[in-house]
């Protein structure tokens, strides 16, 4: 039986437990990981869709198998040494994948998945009028994936897609339902209006809540989130949204000017990229040699 990141779980379930908001930022890739850990940040979470995008180059519809997102996670999670939570999609099929797919993420080093419960094949999460299971569906899921989990420390998020085409009442309800079936966090996506944002907030008890800021069509802080009631946050775009841009910028200043002079300013030192990368350390494992 693989051994199991029960000290990264519990403090993720620590952190979980804190007064206050709780920031996660989002990586795509270990690079990025490796930024947030180096920042100060205590937790990250790997993003489906920058993922995706940064190995396949496609959107975020269900292209990549169980064992590739699993197998990414497990090269994130040995980049760093924070709890990551990943995302599980609809978990890789019908209860019967489910037990395998949480186990494969527990083994892989990470302490928290979100599974969603939109139909197969999925769509990217920003699409208007998204088709959802029905919700016992989701509910049999989320059981599973509860049982399935050998530390109880790892934590288990329950995420509805069902705003765009069903509205904030039956967003509400599946929450309820998806915390009567042991989620330990919500994740009602791709809700922007402030009013049904408060309304989620006190029609969902006794399980904290996850916002996704959406940029641009939402720009909500830190502190308006926390007034609103949620619990914790992450930017589910924002990373791969800003690494996509700052390639454009420069291979377009280097296409338009035949020179990369421009842009030194705006590029990580020599040094300071060695010591992100751990070269030192690596230097000294080669030293080893010579002892």
């Amino acid at each position: 039986m693989p051994t199991l990141d029960r000290e990264r779980n519990a403090a993720f379930r620590d952190m979980l437990n804190r007064p206050g908001l709780l920031r996660i930022p989002v990586c795509s890739d270990a690079l990025s990981a490796r930024i947030i850990e180096r920042l100060g940040f205590g937790i990250a979470s790997i993003s489906g869709s920058g993922s995706i995008a940064s190995f396949l180059g496609k959107p975020d519809t269900g292209l990549a198998t169980a064992t590739e997102i699993i197998d990414r996670a497990r090269q994130i999670a040995a980049a760093v040494d924070i709890p990551l939570m990943a995302d599980a999609d609809t978990g890789y099929g019908n209860i019967n994948n489910i037990r395998r797919t949480i186990q494969g993420f527990e083994a892989a080093g990470i302490s928290a998945v979100h599974l969603e419960d939109q139909v197969a094949p999925k769509q990217p999460g920003l699409l208007a009028g998204l088709a959802v299971i029905d919700a016992d569906e989701m509910v049999d899921k989320l059981r599973i994936a509860c049982k399935s989990r050998r530390d109880p420390n790892f934590v288990i998020v329950g995420r509805t897609d069902a705003y765009s085409a069903h509205g904030i009442d039956e967003v509400i309800r599946r929450c309820n339902l998806y915390a009567d079936a042991g989620a330990d966090l919500l994740y009602p996506h791709n809700i922007l209006d402030r009013d049904d944002l408060l309304k989620l907030t006190r029609g969902v008890r006794g399980v904290p809540l996850l916002h996704d800021v959406v940029e641009p069509h939402s720009t909500y802080s830190d502190r308006d989130l926390e007034a609103l009631g949620f619990k914790a946050v992450i930017h589910g775009r924002a990373n791969i949204f800003v690494q996509a841009q700052a390639a454009i910028d420069l291979w377009t200043y280097y296409r338009d000017h035949g020179e990369t002079k421009g842009f030194i300013d705006r590029m990580i030192s020599p040094k300071d990229w060695n010591e992100l990368m751990g070269a030192e350390v690596e230097a000294n494992i080669r030293a080893m040699l010579d002892d």
